[in-house]
């Protein structure tokens, strides 16, 4: 559950001609450049293998693999293997260039279908369909230059209605996983595959029943140590478990050109 949009890059005017070299040879740097490892703080990894260019070819960690199959230069299939069985598979369909459903099936048949539907290039209303469950999920995401800024989702079940807001900021730096070929377009609903990386997220979840309306909120902050083509090469993100304990998850990128 998880997508987006993005796009790239301004260069100036009034420069030399040896200088514009140089600035498009960067340019080409930035644009071939693709996460082959990303490494936790909890000793897990996942390793990242590409078919041909920037064509996503499998994940891999010590839990298993997800396989990535490509069709016309989108992602139209993730095939989740464990101990070597598929446990689950995500199908995307597209209209115009862009996911329109998204169907994840699970290994004992079980299957939940998201719809999406746009409003406008930046405005994202979808629906999920839980074929074995009668509880409903609506929600919506806003973009911004190329990222996710906002995510309204409401979930009923019985007489609870929880409504869950979440408030998302970015710096202005390569995030890791933009170069990678449709790799955005499946992650709509996710706020770490946008152009830029997350330094602020804030989390506001509202529940309403017949005993009135609790609401609580919590943030989170990311911050980053860059590398000499603006993508990060560490992360270090610190908020509140559900307990109210201090959190540090620490991210270390590898990458290649």
């Amino acid at each position: 559950m998880k997508k987006i949009i993005s796009a790239f890059l301004i260069t100036s005017l009034f420069i030399s001609c040896s200088s514009s070299n140089d600035d498009n040879l960067n340019n080409e740097v930035i644009l071939n450049t693709l996460p082959t490892k990303v490494v936790f703080n909890n000793n897990n990894s996942e390793t990242f293998t590409y078919k041909n260019t920037s064509e996503l070819s499998e994940i891999s960690n010590s839990t298993g693999t997800k396989i990535f199959t490509y069709d016309a230069g989108n992602i139209v299939k993730v095939s989740i293997f464990q101990n070597n069985k598929v446990v689950e598979t995500l199908d995307y369909k597209y209209a115009n260039n862009i996911v329109s459903t998204e169907t994840i099936t699970y290994e004992n048949g079980d299957k939940i279908i998201y719809l999406y539907e746009w409003i406008t290039e930046n405005h994202l209303k979808y629906t999920k369909v839980d074929v074995q469950n009668p509880e409903s999920e609506t929600g919506e995401c806003f973009y911004t230059n190329g990222n996710l800024t906002k995510t309204v989702n409401i979930l009923k079940n019985n007489d609870v209605t929880s409504t869950y807001e979440n408030i998302y900021e970015y710096d202005t730096k390569q995030n890791p996983f933009v170069n990678i070929k449709s790799f955005n377009k499946i992650n709509l609903l996710d706020s770490n595959y946008g152009k830029n990386n997350i330094i602020k997220t804030t989390m506001t979840t509202t529940h309403t029943s017949n005993g009135g309306t609790t609401t609580n909120s919590i943030t989170t902050n990311s911050s980053y140590v860059y590398n000499s083509k603006n993508f990060p090469d560490k992360q270090t993100t610190k908020g509140l478990n559900s307990n109210g304990e201090s959190t540090t998850n620490i991210k270390d990128y590898f990458y290649k050109n």
